[in-house]
């Protein structure tokens, strides 16, 4: 029912629902409060979600410490985060990552090859959007380098 408010656009039906779920430790309620709430809000209820072990948490709250949004940058923990959701299972947190590592961005250096390595994870995981790249940088013959 909370998710058919959000939807709906009645966030003032949604947040009683979703609050009643966080009360129970619900981490999805949290982030779905969170896509509906003011940025400082939302930032609390990101981390609120990833320090209970949400692997979609860890990464948006690893995306919002690297990007600074709303909260103070810290592109050390932010990947951090996105190395541990991507443990935990996350494949967008291995996409997002793969991308880190093609371009050699936020610290994790140059690495077409652990690119690739998480690329393929996502795939076998069954990820679409990985299999889409994986199938491109087949087609195309690449050694370990990402398509831009």
């Amino acid at each position: 029912m909370a998710l058919a408010n959000v939807a709906g656009k009645k966030q003032d039906a949604a947040k009683p629902l979703l609050e009643n779920l966080i009360a129970k430790g619900n981490t999805s309620a949290m982030l779905v409060l969170a896509y509906i709430s003011p940025e400082s809000e939302a930032a609390t209820l990101m981390k609120q979600a990833a320090d209970a072990g949400n692997p979609n948490a860890m990464m948006l709250w690893g995306m919002t410490l690297i990007t600074g949004k709303g909260v103070p940058k810290d592109t050390l923990e932010g990947v951090r985060l996105m190395r541990q959701a991507a443990e935990a299972g996350s494949t967008r947190a291995m996409l997002i990552l793969a991308n880190f590592y093609n371009q050699g961005v936020y610290g994790v250096g140059l690495n077409p090859r652990e690119a690739t390595s998480l690329i393929t994870e996502a795939a076998d995981k069954g990820d679409p959007a990985a299999k889409n790249v994986l199938a491109n940088l087949q087609a195309a013959g690449e050694g370990g380098a990402t398509p831009q």
